[in-house]
């Protein structure tokens, strides 16, 4: 069975963005992005992987949740019983 784990971003306080997300910084959102790569995948994204999730998420960290579903639902990503 495979394990389940909830990607969690790191915080920063009183700095919010819309809809109350924590504001990350470009290096928060680079660790971000490599972390859901390893999380989801078990790998470190490639280059263009990482400049294509930065460029996905934007100044928008509510973004997080649908780069999540985009790797969940790419053919790496095997769910095994």
């Amino acid at each position: 069975m495979q394990r389940v784990t909830r990607v969690t971003l790191p915080t920063q306080p009183d700095a919010t963005g819309p809809r109350g997300v924590p504001a990350l910084g470009l290096g928060d959102l680079r660790n971000a992005v490599t972390s859901l790569y390893q999380r989801t995948l078990s790998r470190k994204p490639s280059p263009s992987e990482l400049d294509y999730g930065l460029t996905y998420i934007g100044n928008d960290g509510t973004r997080m949740k649908e780069l999540a579903w985009l790797l969940f639902n790419v053919d790496e990503f095997i769910y095994v019983r």
